[in-house]
């Protein structure tokens, strides 16, 4: 007997859920199978299975005041090996250095040093979405900075463990902790760790957020991986200002182009400057470091109310704090201006923080503003003259 598919197209992925756990349990016909994926941001595709068709009033009154749906499609399935099937179809996918594929592609990729092997459909994250292929592009391009070393590594919400798992590959120094509140993802992730060989690297720990005692009190990490929805991204900004150390980086997303700002911005007055945005179909992924505070003396510029400290770090603010255009770049005469005014404002510290920043930004692969960073230290140390003997 062939199976019946129900297909039905979300308007996001909080109504995505909803449906599929309605669809999960019709009345008088339980489904075989209930997946969700993504369908062009932000909708997304349910489709159920069942061994018997579920009559059509049956689904309607099931889904009784549940907006955004898209219309029901109910459809025989030929009476194939699906499981087969879909796992041969699905190609590897590259992130950069990084290939993810399945079980049927082991042979092809088993010697590649930084291959993961994911199967879709066992949790959240296979590398198939854009979300979690974003954030495989940022992690590769981050691991690629010479000179710094993430030696520890938080994978929040890791889903299926692909991102703590490609962490692991790509930084074969790092310790990494991965991290969700679905126990049945975390054995998935626990297991994939160990196909994949990194088990002994790789702590999986189910936990709400960062609500675990093996992170309370825990020496703090050099970066973290955040691939969950928006709503629990802003909750854990403070949180995660506390969980990172001085000059780390925070890699965020989940996030459609439209919510970009409003994460940003809360992450902003949390303690974080954004220097890096990757963009794909529809979704956004922010690459953020956090910022060291100086003293809270402040200077102000003609026509605008004071400039903080923390508001130095975005490089549109400094920009035209020194008289240039936001897109323009700073010529020596700009630097200096900025400089004078920053040793103004915060004396002999001014000099530490361009150095910091400096820092953060070469770490986060931001160059240009690493090397702005660098001119504005050489003005500074300029302005102090020659040390006393």
């Amino acid at each position: 007997m062939p199976l019946h598919k129900l297909s039905i197209e979300a308007a996001d992925l909080d109504t995505g859920r909803a449906l599929a756990q309605r669809l999960e349990e019709l009345d008088g016909s339980a489904a075989l199978a209930v997946t969700l994926f993504e369908a062009g941001a932000p909708r997304f595709l349910v489709e159920a299975y069942y061994d018997a068709a579920p009559p059509m009033q049956t689904v309607a009154e099931a889904l009784a005041g549940l907006g955004g749906l898209g219309q029901p499609r109910l459809v025989p399935v030929p009476d194939e090996n699906w499981v087969a099937l879909s796992q041969t179809s699905l190609p590897p996918v590259a992130a950069g250095r990084l290939v993810v594929h399945g079980s049927h592609d082991r042979a092809r990729f088993a010697m590649r040093r930084r291959s993961v092997e994911i199967e879709a459909g066992e949790a959240f994250g296979t590398g198939y979405n854009a979300t979690t292929a974003l954030c495989l592009h940022a992690l590769d391009g981050l691991a690629k900075r010479r000179g710094f070393a993430f030696a520890r590594v938080l994978d929040l919400g890791c889903g299926s463990g692909v991102l703590a798992i490609a962490a692991a590959r790509l930084l074969p120094a790092a310790r990494v902790v991965a991290v969700d509140n679905d126990p049945r993802a975390v054995a998935v992730a626990r297991e994939n760790a160990r196909l994949n060989r990194v088990a002994a690297r790789v702590r999986v720990l189910e936990a709400v957020g960062l609500a675990h005692p093996g992170l309370r009190g825990a020496r703090r990490f050099d970066l973290v991986l955040a691939n969950i929805l928006p709503g629990p991204l802003v909750a854990l900004a403070p949180d995660m200002r506390r969980t990172i150390r001085p000059a780390g980086v925070v890699v965020l997303s989940g996030v459609l182009d439209r919510q970009a700002r409003e994460v940003a911005a809360v992450y902003r007055s949390a303690g974080f400057s954004v220097v890096h945005r990757l963009q794909a179909q529809g979704w956004t992924a922010l690459v953020l470091a956090t910022l060291l505070p100086l003293p809270s003396r402040r200077v102000g510029r003609q026509g605008a109310g004071p400039l903080g400290v923390r508001d130095l770090a975005f490089p549109y603010v400094r920009r035209i704090a020194a008289g240039a255009q936001e897109d323009d770049a700073m010529d020596a005469t700009q630097i200096q201006e900025f400089a004078r005014r920053l040793r103004e404002a915060h004396g002999d510290r001014a000099t530490i923080e361009a150095a910091q920043k400096a820092v953060v930004y070469e770490r986060a692969g931001d160059q240009a503003e690493a090397e702005t960073w660098r001119r504005i230290e050489a003005a500074l140390l300029r302005m102090r003259g020659p040390r006393q003997s």
